[in-house]
């Protein structure tokens, strides 16, 4: 059911650890689950948006620009 959604990026929280899943054959849009460890931080401006995770020390651990649908 979700694959029909148009979804841009499921967020999930919280695992023990970070994770990114590009989209496949099965689940086809990309899914970040952030851990217990961390934040996520989203930045919008017109179609675009950033995805920071930083972990608790501040220090950047990913960093990803999608456009929406």
């Amino acid at each position: 059911v979700l694959n029909d959604m148009n979804i841009d990026l499921m967020i999930c929280g919280h695992l023990h650890r970070d994770l990114y899943c590009e989209p496949s054959a099965l689940i086809k849009y990309p899914v970040l689950v952030n851990s217990n460890q961390g934040s996520v931080e989203v930045n919008t401006h017109g179609d675009k948006f950033k995805v920071i995770v930083r972990h608790l020390d501040g220090k950047v651990f990913s960093e990803r620009e999608y456009k929406a649908k």
